[in-house]
């Protein structure tokens, strides 16, 4: 059935008003108008829905008394969803995507992420805010999951029915050492030979996220040497290092963020790391899929090894800087 809701909000005028003049005169039309609006409303239910005496009177049938129950309760229907559909279909530069990032309260190492993320955003046709956000280590899901954050950055998949995940990329691992360690300066090694190292290891953070940390598809976790820590944020990370209390691995960028007090060295023989993109499954929101394809097109350059080079130029100033934020607890 097709119903004209400018035939309804005629009709429930004229209900109003009760005279085909007065109603006409507040619709700003003729009454010749108005009764052919309210003739094919008639038409499209298929019921006469009022009579009409010479004066221009108006009486309804009882078939018009109980649409007229119905109608405006029809229109205010209408009303909402065309301001959802106007809301849904607005500018996407005025939304703004939460894309959470593993290290607690210091983001500042995604630094160069973000600031790709950003000038495509102003040059992508579908355009949104990115605001990144830090979560815990040991926590990355929880964020997502309350809502805290609409996009996760991961080194691994999820497998959770809540959740979808996305691949974006690969990335190279890098190995961290103090300055006076004695594979500093080497430039690469061997990851066989970097494991031999007692290796910094948290045991708080999701296995699947730390077997990255300490080369797991190199040896297996029972023949690994290592050095549990706490460490939350790269600062206390990288704190570690210099206090000789193990080596680290970490995805390239965060390797170069960790600054000129501790060395990178690129580890041969592994393969590198995929990183994924985690969403909740029922959050189709265009603006997150805006992110995930801005995302996908940040990790396609540089290569790796220039990357390295990029990061270091990037993170010579390591001030906050407008976009970063922390999640709540």
């Amino acid at each position: 059935m097709e119903i004209d809701l400018e035939c309804v909000a005629g009709f429930v005028v004229l209900c109003e008003e009760g005279h085909f003049g007065r109603a006409a005169a507040r619709l700003h039309l003729t009454s010749s108008a108005l009764t052919k609006r309210v003739q094919r409303l008639e038409k499209q239910l298929d019921v006469a829905l009022l009579e009409r005496d010479a004066t221009g009177s108006t009486s309804l049938t009882a078939a018009g008394w109980s649409f007229a129950r119905l109608a405006e309760a029809l229109l205010d229907q209408a009303r909402a969803v065309q301001d959802t559909v106007r809301t849904a279909g607005g500018p996407l530069t005025e939304r703004t995507v939460r894309l959470g990032l593993p290290g607690a309260f210091d983001v500042s190492p995604y630094r160069p992420v973000w600031e790709t993320l950003h000038r495509l955003a102003r040059t992508s046709p579908e355009r949104i805010t990115v605001q990144c956000v830090g979560v815990p280590y040991t926590r990355p899901l929880d964020h997502l999951g309350r809502g805290l954050i609409d996009v996760l950055w991961s080194p691994s998949p999820v497998v959770d029915h809540d959740f979808d995940s996305h691949r974006l990329g690969t990335t190279l691992r890098v190995g961290v050492v103090a300055p006076d360690h004695p594979l500093a300066g080497q430039g690469e090694v061997a990851a066989t030979d970097f494991a031999k190292h007692p290796v910094l290891f948290n045991p708080g953070v999701p296995s699947a996220l730390m077997s990255h940390g300490y080369l797991a598809d190199v040896r297996p976790l029972t023949a690994a040497r290592l050095v549990p820590t706490t460490a939350q944020t790269l600062a206390a990370l990288r704190a570690d290092v210099v206090q000789h209390r193990g080596v680290a691995v970490l995805p390239f960028l965060l390797a170069v963020a960790a600054g000129p007090e501790v060395e990178c060295v690129i580890l041969r023989e592994v393969e590198p790391t995929h990183i994924w993109a985690i969403r909740r499954r029922a959050d189709h929101r265009p603006e997150v899929q805006v992110l995930l394809k801005l995302l996908r097109v940040s990790l396609s350059r540089p290569g790796p090894r220039d990357a390295i080079g990029a990061a270091k130029s990037l993170m010579s100033v390591r001030e906050p800087f407008s976009g970063m934020d922390r999640a709540s607890r």
